[in-house]
């Protein structure tokens, strides 16, 4: 097997239910603190961790089922497996190369859709842009291994 990814792309799905793809996925964790700050003292003593935040975003987005200007449209239609769990916390992603067979990097879950936005230009595709928050990101056995 390979040492690199190669054609990685996101694959997203409400429990077993498959509700959409995405390739150009970058994401990461943040973690808030709050100082601990003494009177008297102007240094802080500590940081302590109030939260961890995951972000997720996809430079290309589409939803099994909808047109390529309708993929992110949050509407009431629930007609497509997707559109009805775009506002709901429970979608989960999973990175994984398509060139190598079941090699699977990264997971989120918990995603709920924050922000879309969208891409075009002369001889490209109309792309949307999906930014995802969420409730955790695990990186996989094969991903630490990289």
């Amino acid at each position: 097997m390979s040492d690199y990814i190669s054609g990685g792309r996101a694959i997203f799905s409400a429990g077993e239910v498959g509700v959409g793809w995405a390739g150009g996925v970058s994401g990461g964790q943040d973690i808030a603190y709050n100082p601990i700050d003494v009177l008297g003292d102007l240094y802080s003593k500590e940081q302590i961790a109030v939260g961890i935040t995951i972000r997720f975003q996809c430079n290309f987005f589409r939803l099994i089922g909808a047109k390529y200007n309708e993929a992110l449209r949050v509407t009431n239609d629930t007609t497509s497996n997707g559109k009805k769990y775009l506002n709901q916390a429970g979608i989960s992603a999973l990175i994984e190369d398509t060139i190598v067979a079941n090699k699977k990097f990264i997971s989120a879950s918990g995603l709920k859709l924050s922000a879309r936005n969208f891409d075009t230009a002369a001889r490209t595709l109309f792309t949307e842009n999906a930014t995802f928050v969420g409730i955790a990101l695990d990186f996989n056995d094969e991903a630490a291994a990289l």
